[in-house]
Protein backbone atom coordinates (compact mmCIF):
# COMPACT_ATOMS: atom_id res chain seq x y z
CA UNK A 1 0.00 0.00 0.00
CA UNK A 2 2.35 3.01 -1.50
CA UNK A 3 -0.80 5.38 -0.87
CA UNK A 4 0.55 8.31 2.07
CA UNK A 5 -2.08 9.46 3.94
CA UNK A 6 -3.39 13.03 3.38
CA UNK A 7 -3.43 16.03 5.80
CA UNK A 8 -5.84 14.54 8.36
CA UNK A 9 -3.51 11.34 8.28
CA UNK A 10 -6.42 8.95 6.97
CA UNK A 11 -4.89 6.77 3.88
CA UNK A 12 -7.68 7.31 0.98
CA UNK A 13 -8.83 4.83 -0.94
CA UNK A 14 -10.79 4.92 -4.26
CA UNK A 15 -13.69 2.41 -5.03
CA UNK A 16 -10.99 1.30 -8.03
CA UNK A 17 -8.62 0.85 -5.06
CA UNK A 18 -10.75 -0.84 -2.86
CA UNK A 19 -11.37 -3.18 -5.70
CA UNK A 20 -8.39 -4.39 -6.73
CA UNK A 21 -7.37 -5.10 -2.91
CA UNK A 22 -10.74 -7.28 -2.50
CA UNK A 23 -9.98 -8.83 -5.85
CA UNK A 24 -6.33 -9.86 -5.08
CA UNK A 25 -7.77 -11.07 -1.32
CA UNK A 26 -10.20 -12.90 -2.99
CA UNK A 27 -8.02 -14.55 -4.91
CA UNK A 28 -4.96 -15.12 -2.36
CA UNK A 29 -7.55 -17.18 0.02
CA UNK A 30 -8.50 -19.02 -2.90
CA UNK A 31 -5.29 -20.17 -3.68
CA UNK A 32 -4.15 -20.88 0.16
CA UNK A 33 -7.62 -22.99 0.45
CA UNK A 34 -6.53 -24.81 -3.00
CA UNK A 35 -3.48 -25.64 -1.69
CA UNK A 36 -4.16 -27.32 1.41
CA UNK A 37 -7.40 -29.32 -0.57
CA UNK A 38 -9.61 -26.59 0.65
CA UNK A 39 -10.23 -24.89 3.88
CA UNK A 40 -13.83 -26.40 4.34
CA UNK A 41 -12.26 -29.94 4.22
CA UNK A 42 -10.09 -29.30 7.07
CA UNK A 43 -10.90 -30.49 10.73
CA UNK A 44 -12.58 -27.50 12.87
CA UNK A 45 -9.19 -26.90 14.86
CA UNK A 46 -6.82 -26.57 11.79
CA UNK A 47 -9.23 -24.40 10.18
CA UNK A 48 -9.20 -21.99 13.52
CA UNK A 49 -5.83 -22.01 12.84
CA UNK A 50 -5.97 -20.79 9.84
CA UNK A 51 -8.65 -18.44 10.70
CA UNK A 52 -5.74 -16.94 12.73
CA UNK A 53 -3.16 -16.66 10.51
CA UNK A 54 -5.65 -15.06 7.39
CA UNK A 55 -3.75 -11.52 7.48
CA UNK A 56 -4.42 -8.92 4.52
CA UNK A 57 -2.18 -6.40 3.12
CA UNK A 58 -3.97 -4.41 5.51
CA UNK A 59 -2.05 -6.19 8.34
CA UNK A 60 1.53 -5.27 10.05
CA UNK A 61 2.74 -1.80 9.06
CA UNK A 62 -0.29 -0.83 7.97
CA UNK A 63 -2.63 -2.74 11.02
CA UNK A 64 -2.13 1.21 12.52
CA UNK A 65 -2.52 3.40 9.68
CA UNK A 66 -5.94 5.13 9.07
CA UNK A 67 -7.91 3.93 5.38
CA UNK A 68 -10.52 5.79 4.23
CA UNK A 69 -12.69 4.59 0.84
CA UNK A 70 -13.84 7.31 -0.76
CA UNK A 71 -17.20 7.03 -2.85
CA UNK A 72 -17.99 9.40 -5.68
CA UNK A 73 -21.75 10.39 -4.98
CA UNK A 74 -21.68 8.86 -1.58
CA UNK A 75 -20.39 8.85 2.06
CA UNK A 76 -16.85 7.82 2.88
CA UNK A 77 -16.88 4.43 4.16
CA UNK A 78 -14.04 4.71 7.25
CA UNK A 79 -11.77 5.63 8.64
CA UNK A 80 -10.42 2.76 9.77
CA UNK A 81 -7.76 1.13 11.07
CA UNK A 82 -6.00 -1.10 9.01
CA UNK A 83 -6.57 -3.36 11.76
CA UNK A 84 -9.87 -3.34 11.43
CA UNK A 85 -10.14 -3.18 7.61
CA UNK A 86 -8.26 -7.06 8.26
CA UNK A 87 -10.98 -8.58 9.21
CA UNK A 88 -12.20 -8.49 5.59
CA UNK A 89 -9.83 -11.28 5.03
CA UNK A 90 -11.37 -12.75 8.01
CA UNK A 91 -14.66 -13.27 6.42
CA UNK A 92 -13.34 -14.58 3.20
CA UNK A 93 -11.48 -16.94 5.16
CA UNK A 94 -14.73 -18.00 7.07
CA UNK A 95 -16.48 -18.45 3.97
CA UNK A 96 -13.86 -20.42 2.28
CA UNK A 97 -13.84 -22.72 5.41
CA UNK A 98 -18.00 -23.11 4.98
CA UNK A 99 -18.43 -21.47 8.17
CA UNK A 100 -21.16 -19.55 8.93
CA UNK A 101 -22.32 -16.01 9.84
CA UNK A 102 -22.72 -16.79 13.22
CA UNK A 103 -19.44 -18.80 13.81
CA UNK A 104 -17.39 -16.26 12.05
CA UNK A 105 -19.44 -13.55 14.68
CA UNK A 106 -18.98 -15.55 17.46
CA UNK A 107 -15.11 -15.76 16.66
CA UNK A 108 -14.56 -12.66 16.21
CA UNK A 109 -16.32 -11.12 19.63
CA UNK A 110 -14.52 -14.24 21.61
CA UNK A 111 -11.15 -13.19 20.10
CA UNK A 112 -11.46 -9.29 20.62
CA UNK A 113 -13.48 -9.74 24.17
CA UNK A 114 -10.09 -12.00 25.17
CA UNK A 115 -7.93 -9.47 24.96
CA UNK A 116 -6.46 -10.60 22.00
CA UNK A 117 -7.94 -7.92 19.95
CA UNK A 118 -10.38 -4.83 20.86
CA UNK A 119 -12.74 -5.17 22.21
CA UNK A 120 -13.97 -1.61 21.47
CA UNK A 121 -13.42 -2.18 17.55
CA UNK A 122 -16.04 -5.50 17.55
CA UNK A 123 -18.71 -3.80 15.51
CA UNK A 124 -16.64 -2.50 13.07
CA UNK A 125 -14.53 -5.94 12.58
CA UNK A 126 -17.84 -7.13 12.53
CA UNK A 127 -19.60 -5.38 9.33
CA UNK A 128 -15.59 -5.42 7.62
CA UNK A 129 -15.62 -9.61 8.13
CA UNK A 130 -19.17 -9.18 7.06
CA UNK A 131 -18.29 -7.63 3.71
CA UNK A 132 -15.30 -10.24 2.79
CA UNK A 133 -18.16 -12.92 3.65
CA UNK A 134 -20.44 -12.26 1.02
CA UNK A 135 -17.85 -10.13 -0.99
CA UNK A 136 -16.32 -14.09 -1.38
CA UNK A 137 -19.25 -15.98 -1.61
CA UNK A 138 -20.17 -13.78 -4.68
CA UNK A 139 -16.41 -13.40 -6.11
CA UNK A 140 -14.54 -15.99 -4.78
CA UNK A 141 -14.64 -18.43 -6.73
CA UNK A 142 -13.59 -16.41 -10.16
Amino acid sequence: MDKAPGADGVVDLTMSDFNDVMKYEAAHTRMASEVRGGFDKLPVWERAVVHSKADSIFYGDNGGKFFRIVREGGAPIGPYRGGDFNYIKQGMTFRASGDSQGEMRAAIVGWNASGAGMSSNIPQRIFLSEVGYYYYENYGGD
